[in-house]
């Protein structure tokens, strides 16, 4: 499953509505992890430098239909910075990965309002997120091993300040603080390679910027 298609799982509610802590900036995230998942897949790559810039590297196609169709939609964003293109909503990476997951039959696709204008992914088959949130709970309290997903899902709820909607402290114990603490142990003991750090961190910065601006706004 890729990263941006787990995300999405722990981003929703089994109604099929987004978490409240997570509401506005799930859009804004899953376009970062769907960006982590091209450069896994060797598609694009980012530029380590301040400018955190993305170039498509390869334009064959990975077999992969959500990645397919980001890979086809960010040919005229090629070169842009990170930053710019999580915010960029022609980059539909919700609906791509909800796309996949209501065909594997882990989640369906409602309508609801006035003309129908909004959409729900209620979930069909609990079981894949209950066992990534399973997972995720044994890495943070260290009793299973960190894969590489591991890392880039945890930082990317960090980053939107919602790590709590996967390891609320009823489960764990622990604080927000012990759960930053550890993330970074986690990101720090990742062996993935030096493309896919880039990714994560400029996925990461590009998430709290826009956080960070969206909190501005409000206030």
């Amino acid at each position: 499953m890729l990263i941006v298609e787990r995300l999405l799982l722990l981003l929703l509610k089994d109604s099929g509505s987004r978490e409240a802590r997570a509401s506005s900036m799930a859009p804004v995230a899953l376009r970062a992890a769907v960006l982590v998942d091209l450069v896994q897949a060797g598609r694009v790559s980012i530029n380590e430098d301040k400018k955190k810039r993305l170039h498509i590297i390869d334009h064959s196609p990975t077999g992969h239909p959500v990645l397919d169709a980001a890979l086809a939609a960010l040919a005229v964003k090629d070169g842009r910075r990170v930053g710019t293109i999580v915010q960029w909503q022609g980059l539909r990476a919700l609906e791509l990965a909800a796309g996949s997951l209501t065909a594997a039959g882990i989640l369906d696709e409602t309508k609801g309002g006035l003309f129908n204008w909004f959409t729900r992914y209620p979930t069909l088959d609990p079981g894949p997120e209950a066992a990534l949130r399973a997972h995720l709970e044994a890495v943070v309290m260290g009793a299973a091993p960190a894969e590489e997903a591991d890392g880039v899902l945890l930082g990317v709820l960090q980053a939107m300040n919602a790590t709590r909607i996967v390891l609320p402290k009823e489960h764990i114990g622990l604080s927000g603080r012990e759960i930053k603490r550890r993330i970074k142990e986690i990101a720090e003991g990742d062996p993935a390679s030096t493309a896919v750090k880039a990714a994560v961190d400029a996925a990461n910065a590009a998430v709290i910027a826009a956080v960070t601006a969206a909190v501005a706004a409000a206030g």
